[in-house]
């Protein structure tokens, strides 16, 4: 559907994450789940929640390691540095 476009207010959007995680967990697909977990951490830094886009960062960087994703370690790396360098927390 080329030209379609979904609009959401933005306290819909972490439901419609959520959503997601659970729809991934259904399949048993940890690295859907990992997505859209990484969609909610750049929810959170891009709202000034902070602490929150750094613990769901984490939790993908976690998921990456265990699957061994390269592409989900960059997500996790940003999702974890974005919101820490905010926090005034440039080292770690």
């Amino acid at each position: 559907m080329r030209g379609h476009q979904v609009t959401t207010d933005d306290h819909e959007v972490p439901e419609l994450l959520q959503d997601a995680q659970a729809l991934a967990d259904g399949l048993g697909d940890r690295r859907r789940h990992a997505f859209a977990t990484y969609g909610l951490s750049n929810f959170y830094f891009h709202n000034g929640r902070h602490l929150e886009a750094n613990e769901a960062g984490q939790r993908v960087a976690a998921a990456a390691d265990a699957l061994g994703d390269a592409q989900l370690e960059l997500l996790g790396q940003m999702g974890i540095a974005l919101p820490r360098t905010c926090l005034g927390e440039f080292r770690w």
